[in-house]
């Protein structure tokens, strides 16, 4: 946060030129605020059931986890639903990245959308490891096949993904802020 303070005020007084953000930009900007609400919703909604998901397991509760993993999945399938639309946007802003004036309004621009390419990357990595626990949990269920700690590995890295994304979200809205902090002051 100190970092985009200082950026902030470096950007205030040492641009050169007024700030110039293509609308298309801002627009494209606004929904993918939005969709990365529904995101970190998406995410927040998981970390309680993954933790029931890891008590059923432990309790031996096959049918109790496994529903509950696939009702994550399908959450998941809606969460990828919202990171290929949300890289859509993404592509649109970066496509609009050179025409953002002056330079230290772009590199703020920058940093944003890193952050938010790299929200997709976390999101990405998720529902791998969803995926990865159905298949697991489907295999010790059924099977019979000992997992040996593989549920709670997978449950502790699916959390970590979540707490990241949680992050990245934060630290994207809290660079986009600067940016709009930015544009409102320079158009006063």
């Amino acid at each position: 946060l100190a970092v985009l303070v200082a950026g902030f005020y470096s950007i205030r007084f040492f641009s050169s030129g007024k700030i110039f953000v293509p609308e298309e930009f801002t627009s494209s900007r606004m929904r993918s605020a939005e969709i990365g609400r529904n995101i970190k919703a998406f995410s927040n909604a998981s970390l309680n059931n993954l933790r029931k998901i890891a008590e059923f397991d432990e309790a031996g509760k096959a049918s109790s986890a496994l529903a509950l993993v696939s009702e994550e999945i399908l959450n998941a399938k809606k969460s990828h639903s919202q990171a290929v639309d949300l890289s859509k946007e993404l592509e649109i802003m970066a496509k609009d990245l050179k025409l953002i004036t002056p330079q230290s309004a772009k590199i703020v621009a920058t940093e944003a959308l890193t952050s938010q390419v790299a929200l997709v990357g976390r999101l990405l990595s998720y529902n791998n490891y969803l995926k990865e626990l159905f298949d697991v949990l489907e295999s010790k269920f059924e099977s019979g096949i000992k997992t040996d700690g593989r549920v709670k590995d997978l449950v502790g890295n699916i959390n970590y993904e979540v707490q990241a994304i949680n992050s990245l979200s934060a630290e994207s809205s809290a660079i986009f802020s600067t940016l709009d902090a930015l544009i409102k002051e320079e158009s006063n």
